[in-house]
């Protein structure tokens, strides 16, 4: 008898013990749950005050030159980049043949939101676009590949660069 007591009391014990790291568990992982929901939330938001902000005006960039095209003799290029309804489009590529694109947005864990997106002409000349919109400051990479593959990269920002230094010219020796 006294045999089944303690059986009986040591399997309470257990019983008790394990409905109480079950509760626990269960208020953490509602904690858990809780805080997701609370990121997902945040990131939705910011999701759509970038988007009001991207479409809120037409953004004046420049174009420098980078990666494989640093160096070489291709001119800074200012250009407008329009977002609309889900669309972006860039004032310079119309007229070389690409129209607007779909662009997707993402929010980094930072809360920087980057979109992204890829163009294409009739005769298959690409371009890729990754921006990034930190506050009302847009920075980010446009890539060229042409279909005959030749490739161009820049980078880009809302801010002029400034004109590059003159080289002065070596005084002349008087006789």
């Amino acid at each position: 008898m006294k045999k089944a007591i303690v059986i009986i009391a040591v399997l309470s014990f257990l019983f008790i013990g394990s409905s109480s790291v079950m509760a626990a568990d269960r208020r953490t992982k509602a904690k858990e749950d809780a805080a997701r929901a609370v990121q997902e939330l945040a990131r939705k938001q910011i999701a759509q005050k970038s988007t009001d902000l991207l479409n809120s005006k037409d953004w004046v960039v420049y174009l420098v030159p980078s990666g494989v095209s640093a160096g070489k003799r291709l001119p800074v290029i200012e250009d407008i980049l329009t977002f609309k309804d889900g669309r972006v489009v860039s004032r310079n590529l119309i007229s070389r043949g690409y129209g607007d694109s779909n662009y997707t947005l993402s929010i980094m864990p930072d809360g920087i939101a980057v979109w992204e997106t890829m163009q294409r002409t009739a005769q298959e000349d690409l371009v890729f676009w990754r921006g990034e919109l930190r506050g009302e400051d847009l920075t980010g990479v446009m890539n060229m590949h042409t279909s005959k593959g030749a490739i161009e990269e820049y980078s880009f920002s809302m801010n002029k660069p400034a004109p590059p230094a003159q080289a002065e010219a070596p005084a002349r020796k008087k006789r």
